[in-house]
């Protein structure tokens, strides 16, 4: 049996339905050439379009703008269909856009607690891994092989506790 293929607002109907979440990314970028931070945006777009969290990711980039300081700056609006609210969360904390803007579902988002957990599990482990990278590149080397020791501390506790989540009723006991 062939498939009807579904044209963008049939797809975004069907996921939006589903859980998915349409939006757009807004982007910068900056560099010392026109061509420069065009080609950087363009391949950062790219990238955008292979993301597993979305189901598509359609980019569009403004020309160049001459800073007057010798630097040069670029902007993009990246229309995408997240897979959920989720999905749409770790997108934003992977690319760091300057703004977001959620075009569908229209008037309300709606969650699951198991999807709030992943979005608070998704917020933390990011915040926990760009605090960890300033720590490793600011701490003395001995500072770093103690603080080495409390992340697998951390890890190991982190898995105890995500162990009791799985129990059904451990914390209504």
């Amino acid at each position: 049996m062939v498939e009807k293929k579904k044209n963008v607002k049939e797809l975004t109907d069907e996921w939006v339905a589903k859980g998915g979440v349409q939006a757009v990314f807004y982007f910068d970028v900056h560099g010392s050439s026109g061509d420069e931070v065009k080609e950087k945006m363009v391949s950062f777009v790219g990238k955008m379009t292979e993301d597993p969290y979305l189901v598509y990711a359609v980019g569009e980039v403004a020309s160049p703008v001459d800073n007057g300081d010798k630097t040069f700056s670029t902007s993009a609006e990246v229309l995408v269909l997240a897979k959920s609210f989720d999905s749409l969360v770790n997108v934003a904390l992977n690319y760091g856009p300057l703004s977001v803007e959620v075009l569908r579902p229209e008037k309300e988002l709606r969650l699951s607690l198991d999807e709030a957990h992943k979005i608070l599990g998704s917020v933390s482990n990011a915040s926990y891994e760009f605090s960890s990278f300033v720590l490793k590149n600011v701490l003395k080397p001995e500072q770093l092989k103690e603080f080495e020791k409390s992340i697998k501390k951390r890890e190991g506790v982190k898995k105890r506790v995500e162990g009791k989540e799985e129990e059904k009723g451990e914390y209504e006991k």
